[in-house]
């Protein structure tokens, strides 16, 4: 499968997010918490108007995602 442009800045941007969830624990749990206000200030924008964001904690090894 070959991705697009706007594909792969989108797999960028998503990658950019989990790396620093990984690496802060801070904002892990503001974006869990706060998606949308967490993100903005991350990314120092305003979110795309009329979408809504939903974060899950994928980390608990017990499971399988």
């Amino acid at each position: 499968m070959i991705l697009t442009e706007e594909q792969k800045k989108g797999q960028d941007v998503f990658f950019r997010i989990i790396t620093e969830a990984w690496e802060n624990d801070d904002f892990k749990k503001s974006l869990i918490a706060n998606p949308e206000k967490t993100l903005e200030k991350f990314f120092g924008r305003s979110l795309p108007t009329g979408k809504k964001i939903m974060v899950a904690d994928q980390s608990n090894p017990e499971y399988i995602y």
